[in-house]
């Protein structure tokens, strides 16, 4: 005989199914427009009821790129990077009655959305869901227009991905979120703060995504008036700059070529000139002055050919390249714990040099530099295939940039000191005798 479930097992098995934490729905990307602008701040809703007195809520937040939590006008929560979800307790904010979840949503480029989850439960053990859907509002900064939201993508959909299943970290104090948020945003001016010579105007081409790109720390122009960048730890790109007044995007693409970790980049005489200074790299090469050449017939790049190798890497490795006044000669820096180049054939630097010492040396308890004197060095490069180095100068150490000026007589190095950096003008020729100078 076939059994029927008695009444009390299906009501009970309703309240079940229809009890809260059962009917969950699983919360939504949601952000203003469906298509975000760049640099834009919005602010998100929710007002709430609370049936009973709280016993514990915790809030999960994340947003592309960044967003700041506020329960009933307190600050709650900070998520400075959206591929690291943010939680915390947020119950002494919250009260019986009625609430609101104010979130304040920011985006650096690109693709925007902002998804959250507020868990409450209740002294009865009832527990109650707050999530990121169309119910909620938006509105500008500084406004009272709220509008609905709109509704990006469901949980668990790309680019974003299932993104609350990752475990999740610890929440932070304010003081934290700050720090995180400053190291983490990529912070760009605004063009119109910037201060430029009468009839020129700045405009914002591109935001590099430190993700996906890394860190840009080199930039030349090729033939075709394209820019080339260097990824510190990692390849090159190739951007195509839109015409002025144009309303195209900068289109940005991966130089199809095997070498990486450049803190140089120079476009001359048809040719790419790479300055490798890093090694834990993608398409790995040595340390040193690398040549590529270029092809006009049909815009491709040769394969990289080391001209000198020059053994250092990190911020006291080789850096910057720079042309000189003849369109021949290549001037390029490098830091002191670099050594010298592989048979450097000439030097206007004395050969023969030391440190004085009054007291005996110490050394860095840590290690830093231990072994390494205080010679710094500037080389210069005769002739566009990198043949007869010259070792010019010998001053600074963390020299990153230089350029010529005053009609190429004199050198500019820029160099790193504490947080920003100090600029230091030598003449590669004022030690020699002036008839000497060329």
């Amino acid at each position: 005989m076939k059994a029927t479930p008695s009444p009390k097992i299906v009501i009970a098995l309703l309240c079940a199914l229809l009890s809260p934490l059962a009917l969950r729905a699983e919360p939504q990307w949601i952000w203003s427009q469906q298509h975000a602008t760049d640099k834009e701040k919005e602010i998100f809703r929710k007002k709430f009821t609370v049936a009973g007195e709280i016993k514990s809520a915790t809030l999960a937040l994340t947003c592309d790129n960044a967003a700041t939590a506020t329960l009933n006008g307190q600050a709650v929560l900070e998520n400075p990077d959206w591929m690291q979800p943010s939680h915390g307790e947020v119950a002494k904010s919250l009260r019986p009655g009625e609430n609101e979840l104010v979130i304040e949503g920011r985006n650096n480029t690109g693709a925007a959305a902002l998804l959250a989850s507020l868990t409450i439960v209740t002294a009865d053990g009832k527990k109650q869901l707050v999530e990121t859907g169309p119910d909620w509002e938006t509105a500008k900064p500084g406004t009272t227009e709220f509008h609905p939201v709109v509704i990006i993508a469901k949980y668990g959909d790309k680019p974003w991905g299932a993104i609350f299943d990752a475990p999740p970290r610890k929440a932070q104090t304010a003081g934290q979120a700050g720090r995180a948020a400053a190291a983490q945003q990529t912070a760009v001016a605004d063009p119109a703060t910037l201060a430029v010579p009468p009839g020129f105007k700045v405009e914002l081409l591109y935001t590099v995504p430190k993700e996906t790109q890394g860190s840009w720390v080199s930039l030349t122009v090729d033939p075709q008036g394209r820019l080339i960048a260097s990824d510190q730890y990692g390849g090159s790109y190739r951007l195509t700059v839109p015409p002025l007044g144009s309303n195209e995007g900068t289109k940005v693409e991966p130089l199809p070529v095997q070498i990486g970790g450049a803190h140089g980049l120079l476009f001359a005489n048809d040719s790419l000139y790479v300055m490798v200074d890093e090694g834990k790299v993608p398409y790995p090469r040595d340390q040193g002055l690398w040549r590529l050449k270029y092809r006009a017939s049909d815009d491709s790049i040769e394969a990289p050919v080391l001209l000198r190798k020059i053994p250092g890497s990190g911020e006291h490795g080789p850096h910057s390249i720079q042309l000189g006044p003849d369109g021949k000669t290549i001037y390029f820096c490098a830091g002191n714990h670099s050594k010298l180049p592989e048979n450097m054939e000439l030097s206007r630097a004395a050969h023969a040099w030391d440190e004085d010492q009054l007291l005996p040396r110490l050394w860095d308890a840590n290690g830093h530099a231990k072994g390494i004197l205080a010679t710094r060095r500037l080389y210069r490069a005769n002739r566009s295939r990198g043949q007869n180095h010259r070792d010019v100068h010998r001053r600074f150490p963390q020299r990153v940039r230089l350029r010529l000026r005053r009609q190429w007589r004199d050198l500019q190095l820029r160099r790193r000191h504490g947080m920003g950096h100090r600029l230091a003008v030598v003449s590669p020729h004022a030690h020699l005798p002036r008839h000497q100078r060329r």
